[in-house]
């Protein structure tokens, strides 16, 4: 793909995430939790670009490199579904 195409690609992904932040923004009003929103649109948006291998969630990562240690939340985590081993606290 030229550098060009490549540019343009990235700017149409990013036009069509605006937009539907716009949407998000319309539909829940001045008193909804706006981050929460943006957050599972952008998992929603993520989602549908990854391969049939991998998904997208939120929570925590437990056990990081084996040393029994817990992650701080996490909005976004995503994940090989082949080889996912730990406990899911949310799937969107």
């Amino acid at each position: 793909m030229s550098k060009f195409k490549t540019v343009e690609f990235h700017k149409d992904i990013s036009n069509q995430f605006t937009i539907l932040i716009d949407k998000v923004k319309s539909l829940i009003g001045k008193n909804s939790n706006l981050g929460e929103s943006k957050d599972a649109v952008l998992r929603h948006f993520i989602k549908n670009r990854l391969t049939e291998n991998y998904s997208i969630g939120k929570g925590y990562v437990s056990n990081i490199n084996d040393s029994g240690e817990t992650s701080k939340y996490m909005d976004f985590i995503i994940y090989r579904l082949r080889n996912w081993i730990l406990e899911k606290i949310t799937k969107t």
